[in-house]
């Protein structure tokens, strides 16, 4: 049975998984433990940092039936594209500056990578992460 699931701010860890962290936002860094839990399979390429090889965790899709699904982890701090990940902020992995930035970028590349093998019989596409894509909060 396939399950849609994605890593959230309560479920990060410290950058050492084997240290208990103290509850603080600034200690929730580290997505890694997902993979203590979940398998996944990349039969197109792993999300991955590709100057380090650092798997990116809870960037997976999976078809059922005759849709896509998408998971994207919404869930990197500056911190943790740079602590973890050694990723500059406004590293892009297309040279462009209009777009996203920093690990967002090398997600984004892999998720066109990966949709470009669906094929015309997958009707519909399903994206989700954490976050929201918008927000409706704007400063006063």
């Amino acid at each position: 049975m396939e399950q849609m699931f994605t890593i959230g701010n309560n479920d990060l860890c410290s950058a050492d998984p084997k240290v208990l962290g103290t509850g603080e936002d600034l200690n929730k860094v580290n997505p890694e433990n997902i993979n203590f839990f979940f398998t996944f399979e990349f039969p197109y390429g792993l999300p991955k940092v590709e100057s380090t090889g650092k798997y990116i965790p809870s960037v997976y899709s999976f078809i059922y039936g005759d849709t896509y699904f998408l998971c994207m982890n919404s869930e990197f701090t500056l911190v943790t594209q740079q602590e973890l990940y050694d990723v500059d902020s406004s590293y892009s992995v297309d040279n462009d500056t209009t777009g996203p930035t920093g690990i967002y970028s090398i997600i984004k590349r892999w998720c066109e990578d990966d949709l470009a093998h669906i094929d015309e019989k997958i009707k519909w596409r399903v994206a989700f992460t954490h976050d929201n894509p918008f927000t409706l909060l704007t400063k006063s």
